[in-house]
């Protein structure tokens, strides 16, 4: 064989792996990307942290002696925000092999406000019940623009999103044909949903039996 043969082949394997390698990079960026902006959507790791704070047996303060101190290092780990975003990029890597499709309109929409606008209620919310200050709605919505507010809304909405919701944890919290009231609930009781399956998660990430929880 001549040398430029050779050169040619080298040449094309090496853009062969080198286009691979790229691809490969876009999707673990795009997977990093979209697992960022849903633990600032949803940021239970900064409430968990924040409860974590006030209480050195936190989760487990009404019944300490269940675990150990092992065990419970391990839970707190797991509920901190390193642990909860490690926990969703693991659920983002399956979400994407059965959604490859809808990756970037994802990240698109959550980029535009959804992700911004639905954190400030969720920590406005975690202060409301650390503090009892009351969550100021107005003023939230009034310091983000129309675009902001329009992702929002067709993120906690609209049914196409559905299964992006469902990544997120929220599900449907939100219902327009229901009251004011009603949706509060909803909404509360959606958290208190979400941070349960949380723990529950975590008890067995950390081999703790779930009666330690209640």
């Amino acid at each position: 064989m001549s040398l430029k043969p050779r050169i040619l082949i080298a040449a094309a394997l090496s853009i062969a792996l080198f286009s691979t390698a790229v691809c490969a990079q876009q999707k673990d960026d795009s997977i990093d990307k979209l697992t960022d902006l849903i633990v600032t959507t949803v940021p239970m790791g900064y409430i968990f942290d924040a409860l974590a704070k006030k209480d050195v047996n936190w989760p487990v303060q009404d019944n300490p002696e269940k675990i150990s101190a092992i065990q419970l290092a391990c839970l707190r780990s797991d509920l901190s925000s390193a642990g909860y975003k490690r926990n969703k990029a693991k659920d983002v890597t399956e979400y994407a092999k059965k959604n490859p499709s809808r990756i970037q309109g994802d990240i698109e929409l959550l980029n535009s406000g959804a992700a911004f606008l639905m954190n400030r209620f969720m920590v406005a919310g975690s202060e409301q019940e650390l503090t009892g200050v009351p969550v100021d709605e107005n003023r939230i919505i009034s310091e983000a623009n129309i675009t902001q507010v329009t992702a929002f809304m067709n993120f906690m909405t609209k049914p196409e999103f559905a299964v992006l919701r469902d990544l997120a944890g929220v599900g449907s919290a939100v219902d327009m044909t229901k009251s004011e009231s009603e949706n509060n609930d909803a909404g509360k009781q959606t958290g208190a949903n979400l941070a349960m399956n949380l723990m529950l998660r975590g008890v067995g990430n950390c081999n703790i039996p779930p009666s330690a929880l209640f």
